[in-house]
């Protein structure tokens, strides 16, 4: 929202001249963008640039971020390049060929190239995390804790443990100390994946493509006991774990009072 003390632009602009404050005050710029290069008519790209189906071209349309995809029908579709889940950038690529769909890297969400979505791809995904509140993410299987702090806005500092069970054998230690370094080196896919795909979110959210990020995964048969929010029987895949997160980000927050 552009605040009420941005100037009347009348005043800067004359038959013969224009007021420097036009190309440096941000406030114009930002209505500038809002009014001018997200409201008019803006090339996108050429259809050259995506020839075969599959091909894709990302571009930066004002603030938004946006993908230009030929399906299979050889159509060229426009779409904000957003993954409606969490928010997940679905190409962080300049261009490439998605193949026969797009397939979000976060959490396999799958769509069409005209943007529709393919849901038994996505209730086929099973995560297994231990979350507390509001920054711990405990992996007991894999002997390790992940500690989120927030540093701003767009800013997050991610730290990873071993730990150590105690009066566990020496090679279940060693075993899961060789699999925490090999998903956690500079070079592996594991780790530097999730950290590239909360960026991707990041900067998927900062679009104008929707406004909620959906935690909708069997809304409505969650069982729900004093209070706390628990997942229903046969649906493991089930978002409730996220909902009673944001539940209780809410009652902290006090809902806006």
């Amino acid at each position: 929202m552009l605040k009420e003390r941005t100037p009347d632009l009348s005043k800067f602009v004359e038959p013969d001249r224009v007021r420097r404050e036009v190309y440096t005050d941000a406030e114009i710029f930002e209505r500038e963008m809002a009014r001018i290069h997200e409201t008019v008519w803006i090339y996108c790209g050429h259809e050259s640039q995506i020839p075969k189906p599959g091909d894709y071209y990302t571009v930066q349309i004002g603030h938004q971020p946006m993908l230009m995809v030929r399906g299979k029908d050889r159509k060229v579709h426009v779409l904000y390049n957003r993954c409606p889940h969490r928010g997940n950038m679905m190409c962080g690529d300049r261009s490439g060929n998605s193949g026969e769909f797009f397939r979000c890297s976060y959490h396999a969400w799958t769509f069409r190239h005209d943007g529709k979505l393919r849901m038994e791809e996505i209730l086929a995904v099973n995560i297994h995390h231990v979350l507390i509140c509001p920054g711990l993410s405990v992996q007991s299987a894999l002997q390790q804790l992940r500690a989120v702090r927030p540093l701003g806005v767009d800013r997050t500092l991610t730290e990873i443990w071993h730990f150590r069970l105690k009066e566990a054998p020496e090679p279940i230690y060693r075993r899961a100390l060789a699999y925490y370094n090999l998903v956690n080196s500079p070079a592996t896919m594991i780790n530097a994946d999730d950290l590239e795909n909360f960026w991707k979110c990041q900067q998927g959210l900062a679009s104008d493509g929707g406004d909620w990020v959906s935690f909708g995964r069997f809304h409505g048969r969650d069982i729900e006991k004093d209070g706390v929010v628990e997942t229903g029987p046969n649906m493991g895949t089930s978002e409730a774990p996220m909902r009673n997160q944001m539940k209780a980000w809410a009652q902290y927050m006090g809902n806006g009072r």
